[in-house]
């Protein structure tokens, strides 16, 4: 049986982080608001202490993992983890591409207020230097079974040394009477800002199933 829906699509979500980057400890801590129904989600995030050569941005694509899963707008039959499961979940990411490879793990968990948890700890190396933009791009969610999916997506950072691709697979695992009903495809759009101490970022993703088609025999 599904877990029946949230009575809101939108909540707010407090952020914790520690690890170590780049051979220095770091602490990120951060509040924000996700609206499934949009696929808006919107947060900031502050180190306490980063190692003072990584991208803020950078850093945080590697130690946490950015849960438009949880708030993708959802189109026909598609699911995202906030109505299938409400936001419950744990995860563990590796990333590597482009002068960047870390892995972390953690979980996002509802509160008793009506809030959402969302922690890690993450340790490797990140080289990057002033993330301007992301790039449009495309995730893909793929089903594992009942309360497991991987999710697969490519991050197209512009620096001012030009284009850098980093990789990212995420495996995310969930009540296991729960199961995503086929595999996902998510349109994510990001816009980070860096600010005195950290980065603010704004997020939309959209879901939808694959199109079927015939092929001629």
């Amino acid at each position: 049986m599904q877990p029946s829906r949230p009575p809101s699509t939108r909540l707010p979500i407090d952020i914790t982080s520690t690890g170590r980057v780049n051979g220095a400890s770091f602490t990120a801590n951060g509040t924000g608001v996700g609206d499934a129904g949009t696929g808006d989600w919107d947060f900031e995030v502050t180190f306490a202490d980063k190692a003072a050569d990584a991208d803020a941005f950078a850093t945080l694509v590697g130690i946490l993992i950015l849960p438009t899963v949880v708030f993708g707008r959802e189109d026909g039959s598609t699911r995202n983890l906030l109505s299938l499961v409400g936001g419950n979940l744990e995860f563990t990411q590796l990333t590597d591409g482009d002068e960047v490879s870390v892995a972390s793990r953690g979980s996002i968990r509802a509160t008793p207020d009506g809030r959402l948890s969302w922690t890690s700890e993450a340790e490797g190396e990140i080289g990057l230097r002033e993330v301007k933009e992301v790039e449009p791009f495309d995730a893909v969610m793929l089903p594992l079974g009942p309360g497991k999916i991987a999710d697969v997506l490519t991050f197209p950072f512009v620096t001012p040394r030009g284009r850098r691709l980093v990789q990212a697979v995420r495996t995310i695992t969930f009540n296991p009477a729960a199961d995503l009903p086929g595999v996902q495809f998510r349109r994510v759009s990001i816009e980070p800002t860096a600010t005195a101490d950290g980065v603010r970022v704004r997020t939309q993703s959209l879901l939808r199933a694959p199109a079927r088609s015939t092929v001629a025999r």
